[in-house]
Parts: structure tokens; sequence; C-alpha cells
């Protein structure tokens, strides 16, 4: 029986100022988004996108366990993210560096410990895929232990003139919405620990010390995704994929490859977007 692949695509380029006290104006977000899409619509994949104000907590994470309960062993899920990513107090001491990752959704942060409370939802041998254009994305997408980073260098981009994707205030809005944040970290922990039977694979734009750049079409990541990809001729496995991406992006900006959950060896050795 054929694999059937889902894909949801995330692009965030406003913030509700209810939540966050700031819009946070990026600028490629939504046509990162849209791009993505695309990429996953020509690869067979059955797509969602959520733009801005769609990309509420409840609408991502509605479109994530939706997915799961679609799923079988052997299909995929893809999702896509590009926006502000922001670090804030780790709370369950899972992280070496004392800080957890968070996607910065419209109406508020979605923090990796979720993510990866999410990923236990699927299936045996599912295969899910995380393409990742934020700030500090590294290892968004699950708890892992991280050694302290340094403090990054401007990098010198014609097409970053949003400047980088990174929430400098997210430390500020936990605290300003702690109440909403704990009642998030108490469900967390009610809920019985499960083991992540999918295969998870992240390739994200830079490391979780470092940051994203925005730009006016795209973001400096999947500028360069796109341009490796080239329209579906790129014909090398997910190592190379990554390993050309990097190539082509300053030290300042180094993007993650990351492969947790299920063992599957196979995967990272597969054409990208292969359902």
């Amino acid at each position: 029986m054929r694999a059937k692949g889902i894909s949801l695509h995330i692009g965030v380029n406003r913030l509700d100022l209810a939540h966050y006290k700031t819009e946070g104006i990026l600028l490629g977000c939504e046509n990162d988004a849209r791009d993505m899409e695309i990429l996953a619509g020509a690869a067979g994949f059955e797509t969602t996108v959520l733009l801005s104000e769609q990309a509420t907590r409840q609408n991502v994470i509605r479109e994530i366990i939706s997915a799961a309960n679609k799923l079988k062993a052997n299909d995929i899920f893809m999702i896509s993210y590009a926006g502000h990513g922001a670090r804030i107090t780790d709370k369950n001491g899972d992280e070496s560096d004392g800080f957890d990752e968070t996607l910065c959704l419209h109406d508020a942060m979605l923090i990796d410990d979720e993510l990866s409370h999410l990923w236990s939802k699927f299936r045996a041998n599912v295969r899910i895929l995380m393409i990742a254009d934020s700030c500090h994305s590294g290892t968004a997408s699950r708890r892992v232990s991280y050694a302290p980073g340094y403090a990054p260098e401007p990098i010198q981009w014609p097409g970053a003139s949003a400047g980088p994707r990174f929430f400098s205030d997210g430390l500020r809005t936990y605290l300003e919405n702690k109440g909403f944040y704990k009642e998030i970290f108490e469900h967390l922990k009610r809920q019985k620990d499960r083991a992540t039977n999918a295969a998870i694979l992240q390739i994200s734009g830079c490391q979780d010390h470092q940051e994203a750049l925005d730009g006016v079409e795209n973001g400096m990541f999947t500028t360069v995704l796109k341009a490796i990809w080239n329209e579906g001729r790129f014909s090398g496995t997910y190592e190379t994929f990554h390993q050309l991406i990097q190539d082509e992006l300053p030290d300042q900006q180094s993007p993650n490859l990351l492969l947790f959950g299920k063992s599957n060896p196979f995967f990272k050795h597969q054409i990208p977007f292969t359902i």
C-alpha cells in the first residue's frame, strides 16, 4: 500500500499584541509557509497552511493531532515553521543550558516540551519531518541537553532587511503571562510519559544559540533551501541536503540536522520530502 503524506505549513509575520505586547513584525515568514506548501504539494503531500492570525496554538495543535490520528506506519508528516523563535526558562530541568526553545505562534508560544509530547501521539514507524526557519531552532522540536552557546555576531545579508527572527521579549512574555504558561507545564506533568515511536528528522535554520535572518521574500535559510532543492531536481539524501545548505550559510547561522525518536537509519538517507 502506498505511503501517505500530510503536511502543515506555518508562517507568522505578526504576533498578537494582547499576549506579546508587540506585533514583532517580520516580512518573509508567510512567503516561507506558502513556498513550503507548494514544495510539499508537488511532492504529493496533502497540505494545510496557517498564516499569522490563523497560526494559533489551538489550530496548530489540532492539525498535528489530526495528522497523528490519520497516519500509519511508513507514512510521513511534514511540518514547516517560519516565524520568531524565543527561549524561556526551563521549568522541568531537562535542558542543560537552562532554557526551553519556543515557536512564537500568533496568540502564544508553543514550547519544545509540548512538541515532544505531540510527537508521542503518532503511531510507530511514522516519519516526521520538521523544517524550522526561526531563531534558536536547533532543537525546537524536542527536549534535549545542549551546552550553552556564544553570543552570535551580526550577519550581513542584503535580503535580511527585517533582521533576525529572534523574539527578544520571550522571557518577558512568559513572565507577564506566567499563569498561562504555568498551566501548560502543569498539564505536561500530568500526562503519562509515552515513548516516541515515530522517527523524527529536523532540519532547522540555525543552532539553539544562534539567530536566523528574515528577508523581504523569504528567510535566509528558506532561500538557500529552495535554491538547493531546485524545484525537485535535487536527488541526494537529507544528509547531503543539509550539508549543501550549511555550505551556503555563514558560520553564524549554521543549520542543524537532528534525528531522534524511534531509530530509522534509512530516513536520513532518503531523498528529501519523499513520501
